[in-house]
């Protein structure tokens, strides 16, 4: 039994032993072991302190202490932070305690109290020749900074140091989707624009190229959505071809600018630009290549250089031309208009050229078929409006030449068959009007030619078809009506022939039905054949000489002729019936 005893208390001693052993172990006392509950003033704190600063770029605002709980991410901690960059430096990244630290990471949780450290760095500037990798012979190979910190609005210069820039390099740019405009206009020495230079810069809209650039690599351009695009250089397929034939910048283009030194358009050179809508043309171009505009829907159009047939007609004889331009601006010397320059330009609705005060001449069939054109306005200074400079255009109503106060001809046909014009107002400077000059201006009401005091002579045909034409006024110093004249002219009622005139030409008031009376001058001299031939409605003819008339059979007025008798032409309506009828297709004299 005594074994027994002693057997237990060794137990119990092992036991108690044991106990003692764990909690020097666990840091516990023994009576905290099976105790769960935390005793006062030893629970762990909740929540950490995270001190902010930053280089001597940063600003740190408040609150530059920032309480969060324990275990909060960074991603969630960054949120809390305020801090402000001074001018021309960003965001870099943040580290642990100071610039030396390590890297902080969105996914790192904070369970002790900590200092974050803002990095910043240089903002790069668009024209800052460090920006920029060179092989230190004259080729930009790539740039310094990162990609993204590339700037939007990039400017290369022509010089590095003391290197001068001749080759944009390939891939140099390559994928740089940031960027949004480029300009290499300083880069007077660049030939070369490497193959991929510029290859998926999707964001790249506005492009300036050097004047003397030859060469654009293949897919240089590739992806670029360029909408606006300078060249200073002459544009030949080599230049071109890797331009403006990518599908993208095809799609995309809206604007084209051309330097003053560019002097020709090569062929096909902006073909099927679908959404080309400006184009500004330099002083100095000569020549544009066949097709170089085809499928250009060009709406605005800026010409700097003289507008010849030879230089203009590949471009506004383009269909696409024709029916897309509304608004056309010259430069400012600008003296002559030539032939067919904007002929059927149908969109064209309104001409104002009154600034334009070198302009002198509008050559033929200048704006022949430009059926929209519902307003013109020309300039003090213009002396000449070509042969059917404006022939057809019918959306023409009024047409206000009283301030052309230089203008001496308005030529054959140049407003024939305009059936808008109701009005006209013509200068006291003008001294010939052409044959068919107004010719089958049927919405013209009336014509009011007294204040043309230079004027003598109208030619054949000029009003002939104005059937809406009810009243004439013509100049004192008119001295010959032409053949035609007013022929057609249906609706005259009333026309008072000048002291002064002497010669009206044949058929110059053949089916004018609306004439009652006419009266003839004491100086006119001679009459054409059917001058007044059909007109039914004539019943008063006032001869204010009937002295000397005679008839013949030709228009030279030669052989045999048939003397009138001054008594059948002193009462009027004898007068009338042997002017419209029994001698109406002769050709009358007065000796």
């Amino acid at each position: 039994m005594k074994q027994n005893l002693r057997r237990a208390v060794n137990i119990t001693a092992l036991v108690l032993a044991a106990g003692l052993l764990i909690g020097l172990l666990t840091g516990c006392s023994q009576s905290q072991i099976g105790n769960s509950k935390p005793q006062p003033g030893n629970s762990e704190p909740q929540t950490v302190t995270i001190t902010v600063k930053g280089d001597q770029n940063v600003i740190v605002n408040e609150p530059k202490t920032i309480e969060v709980a324990k275990g909060t991410k960074w991603s969630e901690v960054k949120l809390k932070v305020n801090v402000s960059y001074k001018d021309g430096y960003k965001a870099k990244g943040w580290k642990f305690d100071d610039e030396s630290g390590s890297d902080l990471y969105d996914a790192l949780s904070f369970n002790n109290n900590a200092t974050v450290f803002a990095i910043s760095k240089k903002i790069p500037q668009p024209n800052d020749p460090d920006l920029f990798k060179t092989d230190g012979n004259g080729t930009i190979t790539g740039y310094t900074c990162d990609k993204e910190d590339l700037p939007k609005a990039l400017v290369i210069p022509g010089k590095i140091g003391d290197e001068v820039i001749t080759e944009i390099g390939e891939r140099a740019f390559y994928d740089c989707k940031g960027l949004t405009s480029l300009d290499l206009s300083g880069c007077t020495s660049l030939t070369t624009i490497g193959n991929l230079a510029f290859f998926g810069c999707m964001g790249l809209t506005e492009v300036k190229l050097p004047a003397n650039l030859t060469t654009i690599g293949e897919s240089a351009f590739y992806g670029c959505t360029i909408e606006t695009l300078y060249i200073g250089c002459n544009i030949t397929d080599s230049i071109i071809s890797n331009l403006t034939r990518e599908d993208s910048v095809k799609q995309h283009l809206k604007n084209l600018k051309l330097g003053e030194g560019v002097s020709t358009i090569g062929d096909r050179a902006f073909y099927g630009c679908m959404g080309l809508t400006e184009v500004k043309l330099s002083a100095n171009l000569t020549t544009i290549g066949e097709s170089a505009f085809y499928d250009c829907p060009i709406e605005t159009l800026y010409i700097g250089c003289d507008i010849t047939y030879s230089i203009i007609s590949c471009l506004t004889q383009e269909d696409s031309v024709k029916q897309h331009l509304k608004n056309l601006k010259l430069r400012e010397g600008v003296s002559t208009i030539g032939e067919s320059a904007f002929q059927d330009c149908t969109g064209l609705t309104n001409l104002d050229l009154s600034i334009y005060t070198n302009l002198t001449e509008i050559g033929e069939k200048a704006f022949s078929g430009c059926k929209g054109l519902n307003e013109v306005k020309l300039p003090a200074n213009l002396t000449t409006i070509g042969l059917s400079a404006f022939r057809g255009c019918k959306g023409l109503t009024s047409l206000d030449l009283s301030g052309c106060t230089s203008l001496t001809t308005i030529g054959q046909e140049a407003f024939f068959s305009c059936t808008g014009l109701t009005e006209i107002k013509l200068p006291a400077t003008l001294t010939t009007i052409g044959n068919h000059a107004f010719y089958e201006c049927k919405g013209l009401t009336s014509l009011d030619l007294s204040g043309c005091t230079s004027l003598t002579t109208i030619g054949d045909g000029s009003f002939s078809g104005c059937k809406g034409l009810n009243e004439v006024k013509l100049p004192a110093n008119l001295t010959e009506i032409g053949k035609y004249t007013f022929k057609d002219c249906t609706g005259l009622n009333e026309v008072k022939l000048p002291a002064n005139l002497t010669e009206i030409g044949g058929s110059a008031f053949k089916y004018c039905t609306g004439l009652t009376e006419i009266k003839l001058p004491a100086n006119l001299i001679q009459i054409g054949g059917y001058a007044f031939s059909d007109c039914t409605g004539l019943t008063s003819a006032v001869f204010e000489d009937t002295n000397g008339w005679a008839v013949y059979s030709n228009e030279s007025y030669s052989g045999t002729s048939t003397p009138i008798s001054s008594s059948n032409l002193v009462n009027e309506q004898t007068a009338a019936w042997y002017l419209c009828q029994r001698y109406d297709s002769k050709y009358w004299k007065k000796d």
